[in-house]
């Protein structure tokens, strides 16, 4: 008995809210293509490639070795960068960030470490500068 009452509700809810044919547009048709239109926005992402600068002072096989597994993967573009290049070629978007590997680097943990710098821009268009070591 309860739930015939309960049927007669929800069929008496719908007959009154799609009494006019409007209504169906409004509460089917509407969310649907705004849900598909979000889909269609959000779903073409394209992957970008981060165009990496490197700088090598120690000239050794662990720097080149670091250097052809940077440039094997495809997510990074390796770019030979000059010491004195690096703030304008971050600055000016060039370059995404820079790896130096120092002299002395061997690639064992040792005293020295590889340094990596870029440029972030913050939410409100003010930008700083990041270096830290590996």
């Amino acid at each position: 008995m309860h739930m015939r009452n309960l049927g007669l509700l929800i069929l008496n809810n719908l007959k009154v809210t799609f009494r006019k044919k409007g209504n169906i547009i409004t509460y089917i048709f509407l969310p649907v293509v705004g849900v598909l239109f979000s889909l269609v926005i959000h779903s073409t992402s394209s992957v970008s490639i981060l165009n990496l600068g490197f700088t090598d002072h120690d000239r050794g096989m662990a720097a080149l070795e670091l250097k052809e597994k940077l440039a094997a993967t495809e997510d990074f573009s390796v770019i030979d960068v000059d010491e004195e290049e690096i703030s304008k070629k971050l600055l000016d978007f060039e370059l995404d960030a820079v790896v130096v590997v120092p002299e002395g680097y061997d690639g064992m943990g040792g005293t020295t470490d590889i340094q990596a710098f870029s440029f972030h821009v913050a939410a409100f268009g003010c930008i700083r500068r990041r270096s830290c070591d590996f």
